[in-house]
Parts: structure tokens; C-alpha cells; sequence
């Protein structure tokens, strides 16, 4: 309702799939329509989908809607049509007049369909559909410029900036490692906390890493809460780790049964690490009983998997 477009494609997709709301393609509509007129491209192709495939306005015959809005000069026909037959003129009509997603169709077609392949016009195109906001598009970029640093990281944070949860955990650790950006701290726990607020378990384990391990940051029990909700998600080596908590008594009181548990976790997922660390376990009866055919069952399992 304060006019950001991203959510409203969001709601949009709630409402359509009756996901935490009843299913109301009404709503649907109207936040797809309400972010495409307030010009954020992304909504374009999901409100074409939707008009292809709402059996109330197509009346079980797609060619008839999609006839009319193409004799209309509906850029969303003229889009669809050039990428279901791959005209290459259909695509070009919605393209000239800016439409996202034709930009970034013929873009494609330039780079893996069209018998004239030509990487430049892709990325021309690719390039014009993303500086709209289009969200395909820069993912399309980041793949053509894999080799071009620069040009990988600009668009890599302007997905970052678009709420791309898996970008903006790649970014943060971007800034974490400093091998193709200079290493930045702060900036590297401000976009995996960003991740990790919307369940990136990688995000979650790495903002442990760092509570617990980098100098002037070093907070342990922020270090275990991220330690713990990683290893929670499932993460095997924040589960490793937050038995290595447990066992030293770091921001936590120490339980080595405890310890035991997460360790027992951690190896369900085939972390070594944490094998080895049973193995101990039985051997000196830490936590367990003292059993030297247990120990040796998971160094056993360590060398199989190994």
C-alpha cells in the first residue's frame, strides 16, 4: 500500500496461489496491474501468464484472447506470440517500445537460438530489459559476464538490492572472503543478515563464523544463535560447530550430551569433522558410552565416504 512494487507482485502471487490467503485471482490481478503501471517490469510476465491461463477470460481457447490483444497492440501478446512461434519480428515489435521481458526474450534468442547468434545484441538487449528492473534479465548478465568480475559484481548487487535472497548471501560473502571485492565486514554481516532473515541456513552458518571468529567482531553469543538456527535449518557444519560450543562451553553452558546430539546431526549429513568427533567420543565414553566397536564404526564410515 506504500507503493513498493515488489511487494505488490508478491501479494500478487499469495492471492493467486492461495498461499497464507484465500485464493482471489480478482486481488491477483489487481496488484499485478497496480506494479506493472507503476513500472516494475517483473510483474509483466506473471500477469501475462495469468491472463493466458484464467479459463474465465480465455474460455478454454487461448488463441482467441491472444488474437484480440495482438490485433490491439497488446505488448503482451506481441511477446508471447514471438516467443511460443520465435519470431523474431513479433519480439522486436514489443522490444522497440520498451517492453522488459520481449528485451529479454529476443536477448536470449541472440544468444542460444537464432541462427545468427551473436553475443553483443545479447547482452544489448539483456542489458535494456535489466536496467528496467528486470530481475531475469540481470541473472542473464551475471551468466555472460562470469568472466568479467566487474560487470558480474555490479549486477550481482543490484540483485542483492532486489531482494534476491540467494544474492544477497553470495554478496555478503563477497565481502566476507575479499577475493574479487575488497573484504568488508560490516557490509558482508549487513547482506548475510539480510539472507539470513528470510532462511538462507549458508547466510545463518557464515554470520556464526563470523560472530565467533573475526577480530573486532567477535561476539559468541551471537555466534550461537546464528550457530543454532543454521544447524536447525540443517546446516552440517553450523551443527558441527554448535557441538563444538557445547563442548567447550563457548556462550552456552558446557553439555557434552549436547554436544553429542549436534555432533550426531552433523554426521547424518556426512560431515566428517563430526564423525571423527563420535569416534573420540566412544573411545573415552565423553558424553556416550565407552564402546571401542562404536568408535570404530564411524572412522569405518569416515574412510568409506572419504
Amino acid at each position: 500500500r506504500q507503493g513498493n512494487t515488489r511487494d505488490m507482485i508478491e501479494l500478487a502471487e499469495l492471492y493467486e496461489k492461495g498461499e497464507s490467503v484465500a485464493k482471489n485471482i480478482d486481488k491477483a490481478m489487481k496488484w499485478y496491474n497496480l506494479a506493472l503501471n507503476l513500472g516494475d517490469a517483473n510483474a509483466a510476465c506473471s500477469l501475462c501468464l495469468r491472463l493466458r491461463n484464467d479459463p474465465d477470460e480465455l474460455v478454454n481457447d487461448n488463441d482467441v484472447l491472444f488474437e484480440k490483444l495482438y490485433q490491439s497492440g497488446c505488448n503482451f501478446a506481441y511477446c508471447r506470440k514471438g516467443e511460443c512461434s520465435n519470431s523474431k519480428e513479433d519480439l522486436q515489435l514489443a522490444a522497440d517500445r520498451g517492453f522488459a521481458p520481449a528485451l529479454y526474450n529476443l536477448g536470449k534468442r541472440y544468444e542460444l537460438l537464432f541462427k545468427d547468434k551473436d553475443k553483443n545484441k545479447a547482452i544489448e538487449y539483456y542489458t535494456k530489459a535489466a536496467e528496467q528492473g528486470y530481475t531475469v534479465a540481470m541473472h542473464a548478465l551475471r551468466r555472460l559476464y562470469k568472466e568479467n568480475a566487474v560487470e558480474s559484481i555490479k549486477w550481482l548487487k543490484k540483485l542483492a538490492c532486489y531482494g534476491n535472497t540467494e544474492e544477497q548471501c553470495e554478496l555478503g560473502l563477497e565481502y566476507y572472503k575479499g577475493i574479487i571485492i575488497n573484504k568488508d565486514i560490516s557490509k558482508a554481516i549487513y547482506w548475510l543478515d539480510k539472507a539470513a532473515s528470510k532462511g538462507d541456513e549458508t547466510a545463518m552458518f557464515y554470520l556464526g563464523e563470523i560472530y565467533d571468529q573475526v577480530e573486532d567482531y567477535q561476539d559468541i553469543c551471537k555466534a550461537v544463535y546464528w550457530y543454532r538456527k543454521a544447524a536447525e535449518a540443517g546446516d552440517s557444519d553450523a551443527q558441527y560447530n554448535l557441538a563444538i560450543c557445547y563442548e567447550h562451553g563457548d556462550g552456552v553452558e558446557k553439555d557434552f550430551s549436547k554436544a553429542v546430539y549436534w555432533w550426531k546431526k552433523a554426521a547424518a549429513n556426512e560431515s566428517f569433522e563430526a564423525m571423527r568427533a563420535l569416534a573420540i567420543c566412544h573411545f573415552n565414553g565423553w558424553g556416550v558410552e565407552c564402546s571401542i566397536d562404536i568408535a570404530n564404526y564411524w572412522l569405518r564410515k569416515v574412510a568409506t565416504l572419504q
